[in-house]
């Protein structure tokens, strides 16, 4: 995909970092990569994440860390720090977020110092779907190497250079298992697709706020990974990440809730103006209502209408006894299979991931 056309999938996947050990991370959002491939673009969303992943590894894999500052000091906020030892946290904001925010964006662990807003620069081209995110560490290590010091990073690679394995983030929060698990084939092309183009680049796997029918889910299929494998994988909450990564999310989500509030708060402006249309264009019809111009045997008709009609009222009037206790017991039926369904449904599903799992491990060569 393009960089246009990845700023469709902003809200799906972007990339945010490098982290102070010159790894960078890739986050997918994976309620709304279900809600995409519901609507019949399942196959554009494999295409749109590994098209992310793709630029990772070509593009921002393969820029210094001082050319990349430059962009950064270019266009991120001020730096109110005295020194060069205080890592910085910022993460430039896309596009959309941009918009969303009028002026200033939150404060960083910098601005917390300085107690300063952070400017937003109005047509940047740091979107994080099509030049990844260019904050968490960038800037302090560029300064260190202007300085002359040649450090190494948590990786074991020289300051000034990014790790070549990447972290991945799949936030679930607000999944639906069900659709998730009928996502499963998807899922498994895509995965197959990934080990073949990018083997070794997962440095490590963090499932972020797992319904708890997935983490059952999860937990019957790490036990059919090796060991290796299920080392890079962790279960955990968003306040487990490290505090520039989930600050991130946390800044994400806010601004798409921002997003949305702008769309709906633009929806009742389109619906009031064609229910004017619509009110203008059924002007004739009110008023041939109002009896005006009705032939003969037309009133025939509406007086048999009418005594329809009121019978059925009476018919309805009869049984609403009846309706309310058959709606009670069948309130009652609904609930006492809620109950069995939250407990056989979970099993159900572990079972199924386990013989999914066990399937692909035969057909492996």
């Amino acid at each position: 995909m393009t960089p246009r056309e990845l700023q469709d999938w902003d809200e799906v996947t972007w990339w945010a970092g490098p982290d102070p050990d010159g790894t960078l991370w890739l986050h997918v959002h994976l309620a709304r990569a279900v809600v995409r491939c519901s609507r019949g673009e399942g196959r554009q969303c494999v295409q749109a994440i590994i098209s992310q992943l793709d630029y990772g590894t070509r593009v921002l894999m393969m820029q210094p860390a001082a050319a990349a500052a430059v962009g950064v000091v270019g266009s991120g906020p001020p730096s109110t720090s005295s020194g060069v030892s205080t890592p910085t946290a910022w993460i430039p904001q896309p596009s959309a977020i941009v918009k969303a925010t009028v002026g200033y964006v939150g404060e960083s662990d910098e601005d917390e110092v300085g107690n300063a807003g952070v400017p937003v620069r109005e047509g940047s081209d740091m979107s994080t779907s099509a030049h990844g995110c260019a904050g968490c560490g960038w800037r302090r290590r560029s300064m260190e190497a202007a300085a002359g010091s040649l450090g190494r990073t948590g990786s074991g690679g020289v300051a000034g250079r990014l790790d070549d394995r990447i972290r991945v983030v799949v936030v679930g929060s607000g999944s639906n298992v069900r659709q998730v698990v009928r996502m499963l084939p998807l899922f498994r092309e895509f995965a197959r697709l990934v080990q073949r183009h990018y083997p070794g680049r997962l440095r490590a796997m963090y499932l972020v706020d797992m319904p708890r029918g997935l983490r059952m889910s999860v937990g019957a299929v790490l036990n059919l990974l090796s060991q290796e494998t299920r080392q890079k994988v962790k279960v955990c909450r968003v306040e487990d990440l490290p505090d520039c990564i989930s600050g991130a999310i946390a800044f994400r989500e806010v601004a798409q809730q921002r997003k949305v509030a702008e769309r709906g708060l633009q929806a009742p402006v389109a619906v009031m103006q064609s229910q004017r249309g619509d009110d203008g264009d059924g002007s004739g019809s009110a008023a041939d209502a109002s009896g005006r111009g009705i032939p003969g045997n037309a009133s025939s008709a509406t007086v048999g209408r009418t005594l329809v009609a009121g019978l059925v009222l009476i018919v309805t009037a009869v049984l609403q006894p009846l309706r309310l206790r058959t709606a009670a017991a069948q309130l009652q039926q609904l609930h006492e299979l809620r109950l069995w369904l939250v407990r056989v449904v979970p099993a159900l599903v572990m079972a199924a991931m386990a013989c999914l799992t066990y399937k692909s491990l035969l057909a492996r060569p």
